[in-house]
């Protein structure tokens, strides 16, 4: 019902429009068609409204040659009449038709654009995320070498202590056999002069 209202409500614009202002007419139907291509979605439902636009503008479009003053207008023949229908069925499924190959052309490249852009959105995903896994990768390896080198400190700082302890206990073990050399060699001497004076008092007697 919702259709046929609105078939009905663009027969009953264009009859208003040609009572009203029939020199714009064909501007009315042009907008109406117009409409129709732009609004609806579904290829049958758009064939229903132009046919429906350009049969009633064809019904009610004034003709081209007005009667002279004086003389009364003949009564249109009836083959001119369906002549005139069947151009209008013709305008009217022409421009259908190259309405819904215009819709068909404008679906295929929205789907081609739509399509590419869903790959290129899953590569750019893909590759983040990658990333992001690569990073983290890195950022525990760098923490993984900053706990080693701490390590290597400590025991470099526990080798250093040691070997410093090690030359501290050898010098002081240099400096006690030193001394022990110089008692030594200082008792040796002086046994050496005690022996050698008894001898010089004899002499002297």
């Amino acid at each position: 019902m919702g259709i046929l209202g609105y078939q009905l409500a663009i027969s009953a614009v264009l009859i208003g429009v040609r009572l009203v202002a029939p020199q714009r007419l064909l501007g009315a139907a042009l907008t109406l068609t117009a409409l129709s291509i732009v609004n609806l979605f579904w290829p049958p439902l758009i064939a229903l409204q132009l046919i429906t636009v350009w049969v009633t503008y064809r019904t009610i479009a004034p003709s081209a040659a007005s009667p002279e003053k004086g003389k009364p207008a003949r009564a249109p023949e009836p083959l001119g009449s369906v002549n005139s229908f069947i151009d209008g069925l013709n305008t009217a499924v022409d421009e259908l038709a190259s309405a819904v190959a215009l819709e068909r052309d404008i679906q295929k490249a929205t789907l081609e654009l739509r399509s590419g852009y869903g790959i290129e959105r899953t590569i750019i995903q893909s590759v983040m995320e990658s990333s992001k896994e690569r990073l983290l990768a890195n950022r525990r390896r760098l923490a993984m070498s900053e706990a080693e080198r701490a390590l290597f400190d400590a025991k470099k700082a526990e080798l250093e202590a040691a070997l410093e302890k090690v030359l501290s206990e050898l010098d002081d073990r240099r400096r006690l056999a030193v001394s022990r050399e110089r008692r030594k060699g200082s008792s040796s001497a002086a046994s050496s002069l005690s022996r050698e004076r008894p001898v010089v008092g004899m002499c002297g007697c």
